[in-house]
């Protein structure tokens, strides 16, 4: 695919900008300054293809609706499509014709190439160059991330799969704490063990529970029995209001039977008849009428006289009258033109003869006629004469000037002399610059060695835990990395992390427990609540004293010298200590049922809070092992630099120490740098000095920078003399070669003098002039010439003029006659126009006289209609009486009326009884009219009102049974609820927190599932691209890397880090390898754009190529990996459009230079911004 032309139509501050990409060449370079609207035309080249966005910034000129962009695509195989892009939601894709085409027209060029990949992969402007270099820095090189960055156009791979890992990490950890995923977990824990100590007494709860079940289906018995007696009271009110209704419908249907059959007369019978009699009488009166008017119209048109011979004419005499005015004018014309003709013919003859004195005739003018080309000639050359001598008299002057300032150049080349070489000197400042100052970079080297030395000691002196020297200091190697540091500071804040939570766990715990001491302490307070327990002891305390009683019954004897009888009475009689342990169990379990609420409260208190001791006690367990391992921890923390003489910190400072440590070890390299630095530079300076002495053969001992001053002097003095020689030595040739020239030149005017008096002579000589008249006279004689001449035609064409209009006048005359009859009309020469009036006059006469007749005739025959028309009408009513009669089966008027009156006494008998039945069933709620009757004729009347009576007496009975059952379940229900809320709403708030967390596990699951997997999915699909395309892409980027780097690389290669990771790295031309992150930042853009480009070649291999839109992508380029860069796009044009715009006219040069023999495109884009207010 590529584009043929984009037109601007309205867009940004373009109105009908239009760019056309060459069919020649795929290659298109548009350049332009800053502001003149580059950026623009690159959004409409994506806008044009993919619609508008939502919010655009280029509708500050045209409004959003009136924003449209028009182009061309054309395919592979030559297919095109044409058409406009407007702005709008959906039909934004138009033809010429401005009718809507289907958006998959364009999607079908575009093969299903998304924007995001379009933009991505196809479009590259120097921010994304730069990003992808960046890219490969920060990924090392590795040769997934490189490929797929290159290839896909994202340029923050590594970024974005450490933001999942990141993510994925924020939600759980295996042996995390603070993840969202492993605090939930940890909630959950500890909501089931509250649950599973509230749940109520089951079987208390269900022998409740179908009580109240039981007493709720007897209440819902009662009201279905109430619904039952309801009905039928209902029905029987009903049979009540439905009988004397019956009895009126019985009634009126004997009244209708009674009537019998009846002919079916329509409705508006009556109306009917009277319209019929009406419309009869009224056609034969207007017949009678119409017949007296038919006769007077008849006679008068028999007075009605039309001339129709005359009317034959009418054509030919409207003509002649419309030309009457005319001919009367031309009449009165005719004299006047006659006498110009003669006037004039005078004038010409008097002027012939003062150019021509012979001349005799008119026709002689002729002969001064001369051709335009002649005419031309002529005064051309006049105008020329005085050029031709101006020209050689200057030429002579110029000559002998010229010849007199040669010789004066000669005399000052004299005096000048030799001034002397100045070419050791200036190679001499040529290497100086290339090499620099070396004294002054050894001077400023000294310096900065000087300040490295007292930054050293003043950063150690400063440093903490430090009090050796500065050469210890430089020997010094901490005994862990920063890395080292980094993940025992972790490990620290781990472990006082989790102390800190176990801490609070604790305290919450603690808490807890004595929260449920004090509920207990409170509940038992208020009165005294027996637990199973107690209510057990009592009863076996009762079944005790049975057991001795059961004893002395079976043996009879008394037990007096028991002492476990002694124990239970207590000094009391046998049988009044056992009825007081009856009464006691008996007591215990009554208090236990009227505080069975309470009871249940303090067993769940007091299950509760053996729980919470259970907890606190593992959390005292859990606090203690948290101190001992971080007692541990700074043990080995400060073991690990015992060797290295240095008493730690924490990890955060000792992080923060080893940076510091970092610098000054940075400053000691610095140091060593420089001091090499500065022994080089001496010894180069030391060489500098002593050739420059040697050059200007002075004292050596001198310093540099004199030596320098005095170089510099004789340089400037050397130069200026070898200029100024250089100055007059150029001048001289200058005006030598000016004298020749002008030489020529001379010689060249005197031979156009020589030619211009022959061409003159010839151009004369058909002329009644000499040769020697004065070219301006000549001119002069032209414009005579032309005068005469211009005059002899004006004649020829009056003579004609006054021929046509003799015949025009002859041609009326003869209309007129033969219009007009000779026997009626005298005709007189210049008088014709008089008979057309009085012919006109008769014309118009006869014209009203057939126009009356036409209208007399018109209303004749309208009369004529309207008389057939009533006799029909006459017919038909005629007819429809004859029907109406034969409906009602007589045979005249007055049977009809009779047969009408029944009629209506039918129809209304009918719609009473009508009316009867709907209010029947109306009152029958939905049963059929045969229902109802059915219903009256079931009971007898007087047995309906005791029916009723009894009906209500039972309901009333019901009713009373169905309130006292209700009151009893009202406090069974109370019973029932409290019991249900007292002990469950607790297990149902904490299980509605448990569903709770459920769903933000499951929710946070997702996420991190999600997270994990496109982390996964993302590692796979570099590697599989990798393996899939990294030979093919690496060994085509491996050639354009060595191009765009100018051979300072041989090409790329793949090798492992230490992870056994493949990674990209540069392949020097001894064989050497440099990884990316030694690479420079446009060395590491070259590399990008190597991969980017072979990968853009690749996708052209297997798909329909797509165009490359690149935008100042060499801004950081210098001009020689410049001219390379252009070149290899101009090679990847042959396989794909290449669209390059730029704001640096200086590409185009290069442009020129990379091109040799390849053809390209290359527009200027102009445009004058407007901006909005």
């Amino acid at each position: 695919m590529r584009y043929n032309f984009v037109n601007l139509r309205a867009f940004g501050h373009f109105t009908d900008y239009e760019l056309i990409l060459s069919r020649h060449t795929n290659f298109h370079f548009f350049y332009g300054p800053n502001e003149a609207g580059k950026s623009t035309v690159l959004r409409a080249f994506s806008n044009f293809l993919y619609g508008f966005p939502q919010q655009t910034g280029d509708s500050f000129l045209h409004e959003n609706k009136k924003l449209l962009i028009e182009g061309e695509l054309e395919k592979e195989d030559g297919e095109t499509l044409h058409f406009f892009r407007r702005k709008g939601r959906k039909n934004t894709v138009l033809d010429s014709e401005n009718l809507t085409i289907d958006e998959q027209e364009v999607n079908r060029f575009l093969k299903g190439l998304s924007q995001d990949y379009f933009q991505t992969m196809f479009a590259l402007d120097h921010v994304r160059l730069r990003e992808g270099g960046e890219s490969l820095l920060q990924g090392d090189g590795d040769a997934g991330e490189s490929l797929f960055s290159a290839a896909s156009g994202v340029s923050s791979l590594r970024e974005t799969a450490r933001e999942l890992e990141n993510h994925a990490k924020t939600l759980y950890l295996k042996s995390g704490q603070k993840p969202v995923i492993n605090k939930l977990l940890r909630e959950e824990r500890g909501l089931v063990k509250e649950i599973s100590g509230s749940q109520l007494k089951v079987r208390e709860w269900r022998d409740l529970q179908e009580k109240y079940e039981k007493e709720a289906r007897e209440i819902d018995e009662l009201s279905a029995a109430l619904k039952r007696y309801d009905r039928d009271v209902k029905k029987l009110e009903r049979i009540l209001q439905l009988l004397p209704k019956a009895a009126r419908w019985h009634h009126l249907s004997v009244q209708i039977e009674n009537l019998g059959s009846l002919p079916e007369l329509p409705e508006n019978a009556g109306s009917l008849r009277e319209n019929l009699t009406q419309s009869l009488a009224k056609s034969k009166q207007r017949i009678v009428s119409l017949d007296g008017t038919l006769n007077r119209l008849r006679e008068e048109i028999e007075t009605v006289h039309v001339p129709e011979d005359l009317l034959t004419k009418e054509e030919a005499i409207t003509a002649l009258y419309r030309k009457c005015e005319k001919y009367a004018d031309e009449i009165s014309e005719l004299p006047r033109l006659e006498e110009m003709l003669r006037q004039r013919k005078d004038q010409l003859m008097a002027g012939l003869q003062d150019v021509i004195p012979d001349a005799s005739d008119l026709d002689e003018i002729k002969r001064l006629r001369l051709s335009a080309d002649q005419k031309q000639n002529i005064r051309s050359l006049a105008g020329e004469k005085t050029d031709i001598h101006r020209k050689v008299t200057n030429l002579i002057r110029e000559t002998e000037a010229l010849q007199q300032e040669i010789s004066d150049y000669e005399a000052q080349l004299d005096e000048a002399g030799n001034p002397g070489d100045a070419d050791e000197l200036q190679a001499f400042f040529a290497q100086l610059s290339r090499e620099g100052n070396v004294e002054k970079e050894r001077q400023q080297t000294e310096r900065k060695l000087s300040l490295i030395n007292e930054e050293i000691a003043g950063s150690a002196t400063s440093l903490p835990l430090w009090d050796g020297t500065i050469d210890e200091l430089a020997d010094f190697r901490t005994p862990l990395l920063n890395e080292s540091i980094k993940l025992e500071g972790q490990k620290k804040a781990r472990l006082e992390s989790e102390r800190r939570e176990t801490a609070d766990q604790l305290k919450k715990s603690e808490e807890t427990v004595r929260q449920l001491e004090k509920q207990i302490k409170d509940l038992e307070s208020a009165s005294e609540i027996p637990s199973r327990e107690d209510l057990f002891h009592e009863r076996e305390h009762r079944d005790r004293g049975w057991l001795f009683i059961r004893k002395i019954l079976q043996s009879g004897k008394e037990a007096s010298d028991d002492h476990d009888v002694d124990l239970y009475t207590k000094g009391l009689p046998l049988e009044l200590a056992y009825e007081k342990s009856v009464a006691a169990a008996d007591q215990t379990a009554d208090l236990m049922q009227r505080e069975a609420e309470k009871v249940g409260k303090k067993a769940q208190l007091v299950s509760a809070l053996e729980a919470a001791k259970d907890d606190t006690e593992e959390l005292r367990q859990q606090y203690e092992e948290s101190r001992i391992n971080l007692e541990k921890w700074q043990d080995a923390w400060e073991s690990s630099w015992e060797e290295s003489g240095i008493s730690p910190l924490s990890p955060e400072e000792m992080s923060e120490w080893t940076s510091r440590l970092d610098e000054i070890f940075s400053l000691f390299k610095e140091r060593r740098m420089l001091a090499e630095q500065l022994s080089e530079l001496t010894d180069a300076a030391q060489k500098q000095r002593k050739r420059l002495a040697t050059i200007l053969t002075i004292d050596d001992e001198l310093s540099f920078s004199d030596l320098l001053s005095e170089a510099e002097i004789e340089l400037k003095t050397r130069v200026e003399a070898a200029r100024k020689i250089q100055s007059i030595q150029d001048a001289q040739q200058k005006a030598v070669r000016l004298l020749t020239i002008k030489k020529n030149d001379l010689e060249t005017a005197r031979s156009d003098a020589a030619e211009w008096e022959q061409a003159w002579e010839k151009a004369v000589e058909e002329l009644p002039v000499r040769v020697t008249t004065n070219p301006g006279i000549v001119t002069e004689l032209l414009h005579t010439y032309d005068q005469l001449l211009e005059g002899y035609s004006d004649c020829r064409q009056l003579e004609l003029d006054l021929h046509s209009l003799k015949e025009r006048i002859q041609r009326f005359e003869e209309g007129v006659e033969s219009a007009a009859d000779p026997d009626q009309y005298s005709f007189e020469e210049g008088q014709y126009d008089k008979v057309v009036h009085v012919l006109q006059n008769q014309l118009k006469a006869g014209l009203e006289a057939k126009q009356q007749l036409i209208h007399l005739r018109e209303q004749e025959a309208a009369y004529e209609q309207e008389r057939l028309i009533e006799k029909e009408s006459l017919t038909e009513a005629e007819t429809e009486f004859e029907r109406l009669l034969a409906a009602g089966n007589c045979e005249s008027a007055e049977e009809l009326i009779k047969i009408e009156r029944q009629c209506r006494e039918k129809t209304q008998l009918t719609g009473e009884r009508d009316a009867v039945e709907g209010q029947m069933l109306t009152i029958g709620n939905g049963l059929s009219l045969e229902k109802l009757l059915e219903e009256t004729e079931e009971i007898e009347a007087d047995d309906i009102t005791l029916r009723l009576e009894e009906l209500k007496a039972e309901r009333e009975r019901l009713d009373l049974r169905k309130q006292e059952q209700l009151q009893s379940y009202g406090v069974l229900k109370q019973e029932y609820m409290a019991a249900t809320e007292g002990a469950s709403s607790e297990a149902a708030a904490l299980e509605a927190e448990k569903q709770t967390i459920y769903a933000q596990i499951e929710r946070a699951a997702d996420e991190y599932l999600t997270s994990k997997l496109a982390s996964v999915i993302l590692k796979r699909g570099i590697d599989a691209f990798r393996e899939q395309n990294q030979s093919p892409i690496i060994n085509r980027a491996s050639s354009l890397f060595a191009r765009l780097t100018l051979g300072s690389f041989k090409g790329i290669t793949i090798e492992f880090n230490e992870q056994d990771k493949p990674v990209l790295a540069g392949l020097r031309q001894d064989g050497s390898s440099v990884a990316v992150s030694g690479m420079s930042d446009g060395t590491t853009d070259q590399l990008y754009l190597a991969l980017r480009i072979a990968s853009i070649e690749k996708y052209t291999e297997e798909n329909e190529p797509v165009p490359f839109i690149v935008d100042d992508i060499l801004v950081h380029f210098d001009d020689d990996r410049s001219r390379e860069t252009l070149s290899v796009l101009l090679e990847l044009s042959k396989t794909t459009q290449v669209v390059f715009f730029s704001h640096h006219e200086r590409l185009k040069s290069l442009l020129a230079e990379a091109a040799q023999d390849r053809s390209y495109q290359s527009e200027a884009i102009t445009g004058s911004p407007v901006y909005a207010d």
